[in-house]
């Protein structure tokens, strides 16, 4: 009886894997407001040791987690872009079709369609799937999320712009991984591809074009935001991954490595950033200026940039983070900071209602799409991005096969797929019932 009761109560360790997501702070006030308990503490052990005496089952606990984590988050938005032949009608019929069979997109996560909602140029779609961390309780360990995406049809050579607003890393990656897999099992299929490639910055060619790029960001006015300042700059040195990332800001240059003149470069950004800022404000390219110069000697470019706007129809102010990602799990995430209310110049904090932070959301995001098309010709990132799926990528067809199949002329997919099982058969290592395995016909 006993050991069923301890085993229903957080262990220590389980405080301490909410500590990490949580923080100490948002941890005290919960248990603050919610048990009448007030705890003051210097370091999250003594939160941990405190917790374990508490009367929370593993499902308050989890409770907990979700709720302070929905407090902290910040939500992002992205875009990336697809090429297929298919018509929005057709996709529509293939999305509505899985989502019936429960098709399984990912078999650790569950990754499955259960909602699709279509309009005149967009299909809407909702997927959910178990997100796993790593946990010695299986509660905290998987749970249980949804994300949803939009796929508008932009009318331009076959692409398709894909948009997301997410809180989790993860959810980002469910649809990242659901559009791979769709794209492999359309090809295998012999259906038309949905080929994806992310906006990047780094599939711009070359180094001046990005700064540029950041340049007319600066200069942009999506709707009827107006930018007023740019609280911050990032550059990033050419060739270096996520954990290179070097940050320009108020406190001038975190880290330039492998530079002679670090200490001049540190100086003088120092000194010129303000100029920088109101460079892009009077709409004068940033490329006119000393220290940009001195960054694309050096091989810097800016990739990031938080600026402050303001909406006069709407006396609302709102402060944009735009940061790319060379690697990882997006192409770039724009985050809205802060929100405002203006009214003579002065800003209140106010939060925009969620129908109204969307559209803030999307007209900003569209202005880096839309940019990102000047600088990249979208159907040759497509031809750059996109993956063909090989003859190893079939049913019951590995390496030797493989090269069966091309000894035999069928050197891709699509001339396996369009051949007959009787064909099939006349390659060395395939039999009736593999030919038909590969062909999706009944074995």
């Amino acid at each position: 009886m006993v050991r069923d009761t301890i085993e229903e109560y957080p262990t220590v360790k389980d405080i301490e894997v909410a500590m990490k997501k949580i923080g100490r702070l948002d941890t005290q006030e919960f248990i603050r407001d919610n048990s009448s308990l007030f705890i003051h503490t210097k370091s999250e052990t003594n939160v941990t040791n405190t917790g374990k005496h508490l009367l929370y089952d593993l499902d308050s606990l989890v409770e907990l987690k979700k709720e302070l984590d929905g407090q902290n988050r910040k939500e992002k938005s992205t875009a990336f872009v697809v090429e297929t032949p298919a018509s929005l009608n057709e996709l529509e019929g293939d999305l509505r079709e899985l989502k019936k069979e429960d098709e399984v997109f990912h078999e650790d996560s569950g990754l499955t369609i259960t909602r699709t909602q279509r309009t005149d140029h967009e299909i809407k779609v909702k997927v959910d799937y178990v997100h796993r961390k790593e946990s010695n309780r299986n509660l905290l360990n998987a749970i249980d999320r949804s994300a949803t995406f939009s796929m508008t049809d932009t009318h331009e050579d076959d692409i398709f712009k894909v948009t997301q607003d997410f809180y989790n890393a993860d959810q980002f990656s469910a649809v990242k991984t659901f559009f791979e897999d769709w794209d492999r099992r359309r090809q295998i299929n012999g259906d038309s591809k949905v080929a994806r490639a992310d906006i990047r910055l780094t599939e711009i060619g070359n180094m001046s074009d990005r700064v540029d790029f950041v340049d007319d960001f600066l200069d942009y006015e999506p709707g009827n935001w107006d930018t007023r300042n740019v609280c911050h700059l990032g550059v990033r040195q050419a060739d270096s991954d996520d954990d290179g990332i070097e940050e320009v800001s108020d406190g001038g240059v975190e880290e330039f490595e492998d530079l002679e003149d670090k200490s001049e470069l540190e100086e003088q950004i120092d000194q010129q950033l303000s100029n920088i800022s109101q460079l892009a404000l009077d709409g004068d390219s940033l490329r006119t200026n000393p220290i940009v110069k001195k960054c694309l000697k050096n091989n810097f470019y800016f990739d990031s940039a938080n600026i402050y706007c303001v909406d006069p129809d709407n006396a609302k102010g709102v402060e944009i983070q735009l940061k790319f990602k060379e690697k990882g799990r997006n192409a770039f995430d724009l985050t809205i900071e802060t929100e405002y209310e203006v009214h003579d110049g002065d800003r209140e904090d106010d939060d925009f209602s969620p129908s109204f932070r969307h559209k803030t959301r999307k007209e900003f995001r569209d202005a880096v799409v839309d940019l990102f098309s000047q600088y990249k010709n979208m159907p040759h990132l497509m031809k750059e991005a996109g993956k063909s799926y090989g003859l190893e990528d079939l049913p019951e067809v590995g390496p030797t096969k493989a090269e069966n199949f091309e000894n035999a002329g069928y050197d891709t997919v699509a001339k396996v797929l369009n051949a007959s099982v009787e064909d099939l058969e006349k390659v060395d290592e395939v039999g009736e019932t593999t030919a038909k395995i590969i062909l999706g016909k009944e074995a």
